[in-house]
């Protein structure tokens, strides 16, 4: 891979450690999907590279990708090929259908009844139209191009119906040409930017009562006065992708007081897609010279990994040591990310929703809104009072837990 004299670039390699779940900013609806077990028709599913290469400066960009996100040289299209995989008999699936896959599926009468259904607008039609795909999901799954691995308290639900969230999943971003889930460069550039806020403002000692709002004390600590000066535009993070081939999750989400081993009031719980662990994604980090903002920034890769390592290896402990005596969640994992991070050309991240509060605020500006129940103020403190975890009918585990190595290209 080629560089420039104006930007020094980084191969990322990401490996997920426990659940990932970032927001496609709509849920999935009952009325796009059914759920049924590996007994069913494995769908084709659509094989692509993982990445595209760029011409200009060799960068692995998203096959989806138009415009290399390093060098904004134009990218080649590529096009997917259909295949066929086994499925797994006794595990249960979500198949994702679109309406032309929906058609191919149903019988002429079948898609009459659908019609009256819908047309009836009646306070039962949801309930109505849930029975119906769910009678017919062995063949809709036949037709559809895309599954997620379901954990077995949902699919009970879903062949019971007994639910209060209507069924609704909150879904992982993908790509809008493949369905493959990715990593946004915009949220490995967040989390890089809240250790480094968080480790400048601990070291000039800045507290959340120096300034009426966090964002007057980012312009402080980088010396910039409006957004547009903003000196981490010098900081460029490509989207990652898959290195391999890989299938979602669909988990329980469930939200927990810290201090005991039960679920918090109001029994919060949602169904999400999530990246599972063990998955490994490859992105580009570069660091653009001669400009103002870059002379601004004054940051390098040791810089970014020392403050990811203070910052999000803190938070990492305080988890290890709660989540292991509390909540009863396995010590491998947690130890199994320190050693990762120890690399010499590694350093740690907490990605995604459900992270927690602390991992997306900087320590010393920290001011989170508290819920005290209905028809109670709120409180503000200085860390949250739950958990979220993702439950996959095997094990809880926190969410968002990623290892960053990475490589200077020559």
């Amino acid at each position: 891979m080629m560089t420039n004299e104006f930007m020094k670039v980084y191969r990322l390699k990401i490996t997920t450690y426990s659940p990932v779940h970032i927001g496609d900013s709509r849920d999935l609806e009952p009325t796009e999907y059914v759920i049924c077990d590996g007994a069913a028709k494995a769908p084709a599913t659509k094989e692509v590279p993982a990445f595209v290469i760029c011409p200009g400066c060799n960068a692995k960009n998203p096959v989806s990708a138009r415009y290399c996100g390093v060098c904004d040289t134009p990218l080649p299209q590529i096009k997917p090929t259909a295949h066929h995989q086994p499925a797994p008999q006794n595990d249960s699936f979500l198949y994702t259908f679109t309406p032309k896959q929906l058609s191919e599926a149903l019988s002429l009468t079948d898609k009459q009844q659908l019609l009256r259904i819908v047309k009836s607008g009646s306070d039962g039609a949801l309930k109505e139209l849930q029975k119906f795909f769910r009678a017919r999901a062995a063949f809709i799954a036949k037709r559809a191009d895309k599954r997620s691995k379901v954990c077995p308290e949902i699919a009970k639900k879903y062949e019971k119906a007994e639910t209060d969230n209507r069924f609704r999943i909150e879904k992982q971003i993908s790509d809008s040409v493949t369905g493959t889930p990715y990593i946004p460069g915009s949220s490995l550039k967040g989390a890089i930017r809240t250790a480094l806020m968080s480790v400048k403002a601990d070291k000039l000692d800045v507290r959340k009562n120096d300034f009426k709002k966090s964002a007057d004390a980012e312009k402080m600590l980088y010396g910039y006065a409006n957004p547009t000066d903003d000196p981490f535009k010098a900081l460029k993070l490509g989207d990652a992708v898959a290195k391999n081939p890989l299938m979602t999750n669909i988990c329980v989400a469930t939200n927990v007081k810290r201090r005991s081993n039960v679920v918090s009031n109001g029994n919060l719980t949602t169904f999400m897609e999530v990246i599972p662990p063990e998955n490994v994604f490859e992105s580009s980090l570069a660091f653009s010279f001669g400009t103002n903002a870059a002379e601004r920034f004054n940051e390098s890769i040791q810089s970014i990994k020392a403050a990811c390592n203070k910052f999000y290896g803190a938070i990492l402990d305080e988890q290890a040591k709660n989540q292991t005596e509390i909540h009863d969640i396995d010590d491998a994992l947690f130890n199994d990310i320190k050693a990762a991070m120890q690399k010499p050309n590694a350093f740690l991240l907490c990605l995604g929703k459900h992270g927690g509060a602390e991992s997306k605020t900087v320590e010393s500006l920290r001011n989170i809104k508290i819920m005290t129940g209905k028809n109670n103020p709120s409180k503000y403190l200085d860390h949250a009072t739950t958990y979220w975890f993702a439950n996959n009918g095997k094990e809880r585990q926190p969410f968002g837990w990623c290892v960053v190595e990475f490589e200077e290209v020559k």
